[in-house]
């Protein structure tokens, strides 16, 4: 049917909405007598088009994915020739949601907000009943009618199926009047009137008993009854892809790497990965291939798998630029008891800086790291052993001890210890007893011996840059290791 909405005027057929019978059930029920909030209860058109509009960009499960309600709020304009105002659909919305027909929750990756339709399917996941309404419900004549004569449409819409007509009861808590919210009969014979008129109903007969109303016989016309069979019922609103170049070469690795089914997930891949440069992102891409072959299936929690990746990534990307700077020997203090730990706080530091940052600010640190701190890859106390008939020696163990301290080239030392043991029986330059030995090696080692400083090295890097580098980090939210 084409309609006089952004669907006709892009030359395309507004088509039938398939709508949950239960959950159309529960917006039509009375309240609760506990108590509530009878105004929840209190149906609007506004409800009418809001319970249209969600069931019509849901997908087969109901769900509404990561989008803002003001997406779904601006595509009313898409399906209804006249569409409800978006504060009328907001607040419609909050009455859904109070009376537990819409669920709305929170990515905790993206952030983003998904809607749930409760009453949708059953517990097993399958759908309940639902029942196929003619696009004619998105007409402006549809939305005309009295909010009385919209219900009692639906409710026929939906009762009818293939019978040539359905019966209903005047009255009682089932009734008609209870239904309309009407007290007379003659009030829902107006109703009655008004639908066979806007050519709404094909049959509209009030069977009298003992001079009463007693039953109403109803049936739409054949041309609004529609077959579900072939006929796109939904059309899901989905997540708008923002990001559009990243997500573009996101696809690109996708495809080389042959995982082109994930794009699928692009929503999320996108949110996730939109802080990560075009390396990193093809690191991680391939570590989920690489958990693909592994393991015969993709990660089960991809968002939190690729959060994890990211940071490891990450981290390792700094500290080789650390390392390639000739700074990352001095990360992890001499006797540091949890070393990883150590190496995810210093990167952690640094992830606010982009590569070309980092880079500067480790050379321009280098020197001043390599003469205030102690290396962490230290030669072993094994290395200064030449002589093991010396091994029982203070002296000589003494001198081991402090050279390994200061990190003497072990090659250095081994050569003298070699010495001391011919200097004995001779005339030595230097020394001609341990005790001589070990006071030479004091010597030798006097004045390199460094006190290791209490601040930590990613502050004294930043303090050392402060003034001969001009540019301070943008801290943002961005995905911290």
């Amino acid at each position: 049917m084409i309609l006089h909405n952004e669907q006709g005027m892009n030359g395309q057929a507004t088509t039938a909405v398939a709508v949950s019978f239960p959950f159309w059930q529960e917006l039509m029920a009375v309240a609760p007598e506990c108590g509530m909030d009878r105004s929840l209860y209190h149906v609007t058109r506004t409800d009418i088009d809001l319970m249209l509009l969600l069931h019509k960009v849901c997908n087969t499960n109901g769900v509404i994915r990561e989008t803002k309600f003001h997406r779904i709020a601006e595509a009313a304009g898409r399906w209804f020739e006249k569409p409800a105002s978006r504060s009328q659909l907001y607040m419609s919305l909050d009455k859904f949601i109070a009376r537990g027909l819409v669920h709305r929750y929170e990515n905790d990756i993206t952030g983003e907000t998904t809607y749930q339709l409760n009453h949708f399917a059953k517990d097993d996941g399958t759908p309940h009943r639902y029942v196929a309404l003619s696009p004619v419900v998105f007409a402006e004549k549809f939305s005309q009618l009295t909010l009385a004569a919209r219900k009692l449409f639906l409710l026929t819409a939906m009762q009818q199926g293939n019978n040539s007509f359905i019966f209903r009861n005047i009255r009682g808590d089932r009734g008609l009047m209870h239904l309309l919210n009407k007290n007379q009969a003659n009030q829902v014979q107006a109703c009655l009137n008004e639908l066979t008129e806007a050519s709404f109903l094909r049959v509209s007969k009030l069977e009298y008993r003992k001079g009463a109303a007693h039953k109403a016989y109803l049936a739409v016309p054949q041309d609004m009854l529609i077959n579900a069979d072939g006929e796109r019922l939904r059309e899901p609103l989905d997540p708008p892809e923002r990001y559009p170049r990243k997500a573009a070469f996101i696809r690109r690795v996708l495809q080389q790497l042959g995982i082109g089914e994930l794009e699928q997930d692009m929503n999320l891949l996108i949110n996730t990965l939109k802080s990560s440069g075009h390396r990193l992102i093809r690191q991680i891409l391939r570590r989920v291939l690489q958990h693909a072959q592994y393991h015969g299936f993709y990660p089960k929690h991809l968002a939190h798998f690729l959060k994890k990746e990211a940071r490891q990534v990450r981290e390792n990307r700094i500290i080789d630029l650390a390392y390639e700077a000739g700074i990352g020997h001095y990360i992890v203090n001499p006797g540091e008891d949890d070393p990883e730990q150590r190496l995810f706080t210093f990167a952690n530091h640094f992830s606010w800086y982009n590569d070309r940052e980092l880079k500067a600010m480790f050379r321009a640190a280098s020197d001043s790291v390599t003469r205030t701190y102690l290396p962490t890859d230290r030669y072993s106390i094994e290395a200064y052993t030449a002589v093991n008939d010396y091994n029982e020696s203070v002296f000589v163990r003494s001198a081991r001890n402090m050279a390994w301290a200061v990190q003497l080239n072990p090659e250095v030392y081994r050569y003298h210890e070699q010495q001391l043991l011919n200097a004995v029986d001779s005339d030595a330059r230097f020394y001609q007893s341990e005790g001589d030995f070990c006071d030479f090696i004091y010597e030798l080692a006097d004045g390199t011996v460094k006190a290791q400083p209490q601040l930590p090295l990613e502050q004294f890097i930043e303090f050392e840059c402060d003034e001969t580098l001009k540019f301070q980090p943008v801290k943002q939210p961005a995905p911290a290791i």
